[in-house]
């Protein structure tokens, strides 16, 4: 496990947990800009998932949604994208309109 400076266990941290560790400085949501890890829906704090969910189509490579963002934005938009690309419907969030909260 990786070792941060100042943290011991035991301490409550506002942060990130992966397979290194808890990291200090919480991931934040490529959409909204809130801490990835507060905004955690229950069943992902239950089992201890706070590094939160790819953003595709809205995000770049890298990028991480927050569990309401991945619910309200994330999913219509990839259900946009699929009919998009078959001549369907579009709106706001669909990433031609590079729309971005």
């Amino acid at each position: 496990m990786k070792k941060y400076p100042g943290v011991k266990v035991g301490d409550k941290l506002k942060g990130t947990i992966s397979k290194e560790g808890v990291h200090p400085n919480p991931l934040k949501c490529c959409i909204c800009g809130e801490s990835v890890a507060e905004k955690a829906s229950a069943a992902n704090k239950a089992i201890g998932w706070l590094s939160g969910n790819n953003p595709h189509p809205l995000g770049k490579e890298g990028d991480r949604a927050c569990d309401p963002c991945r619910a309200l934005c994330v999913i219509p938009a990839r259900f946009i994208d699929f009919l998009g690309d078959r001549g369907g419907v579009t709106n706001d969030l669909h990433p031609s309109h590079k729309h971005r909260r």
